[in-house]
């Protein structure tokens, strides 16, 4: 329960409805992402009615792919009802081009409710992106991987990580019927269990998914803030 998937962008999976189109081009993971465009100005929205209860949500994370940054004017990310008459939104800002992983927490969405209407996160049913490019410009942004965080401390409360970069780095991801940890790097981080100390003779295992062609190790035995270790290169 620490994350509820709402959808991965694929095209055998939910049916996203507006001008969104399926990318599978470029994605992040998966076989597909979701793209939308945006020409000189024009509002580009593309939603999904999904029942969900986000009562417990930490925050919100989804990638996000920019094509010109220097294009970007605006986009928002709605979670509402089905008429689009009470909705949470969160305007999304500062992005670069290529990938960015966007995380809002549950406070910093703004809500949009009726007088006298008891709308609340436990009663989602629409999950709406609207883009918008800047004048005499053209935009494209691809989504992939949108999940809502419950419980991030209950998986990342066993592992070390240098700085603040807990959020950035460690993440859950789903694979079959179950969830495997995820890690995203921009630059370099590393990450070590807290708990295994005194060891002196041991065998270490684990099983390893690179997900793009970059350096990935098994760091082991090591001081993660200044990144001496012992490491095996994949």
């Amino acid at each position: 329960d620490a994350v509820t998937l709402i959808t991965n962008f694929e095209e055998e999976g939910d049916k996203w409805q507006g001008g969104g189109v399926t990318d599978s081009e470029v994605y992040y993971e998966g076989a597909s992402s979701l793209s939308l465009i945006s020409i000189d100005h024009g509002e580009t929205t593309s939603y999904l009615k999904k029942d969900l209860d986000l009562t417990n949500l930490e925050f919100v994370e989804f990638m996000a792919h920019v094509s010109d940054a220097t294009a970007f004017e605006a986009m928002t990310l709605d979670f509402g009802d089905l008429e689009a008459k009470n909705y949470y939104r969160y305007t999304i800002s500062n992005l670069n081009n290529g990938w960015n992983l966007v995380q809002i927490p549950k406070k910093q969405f703004v809500p949009f409710i009726e007088p006298d209407n008891d709308f609340d996160w436990h009663k989602i049913q629409k999950v709406q992106f609207n883009l918008t490019s800047r004048v005499d410009a053209v935009l494209m942004v691809r989504l992939d991987m949108l999940r809502a965080i419950n419980n991030f401390y209950s998986y990342v409360k066993d592992w070390k990580v240098a700085g603040d970069r807990q959020k950035m780095f460690l993440g859950l991801y789903p694979q079959g019927e179950g969830r495997k940890l995820l890690a995203r790097t921009y630059g370099g981080s590393q990450a070590v269990l807290g708990e295994n100390k005194n060891l002196t003779d041991f065998v270490l295992t684990a099983s390893v998914s690179p997900q793009t062609s970059s350096r990935v190790c098994l760091f082991a035995r090591g001081n993660y803030n200044n990144n001496y270790c012992y490491y095996f290169l994949i």
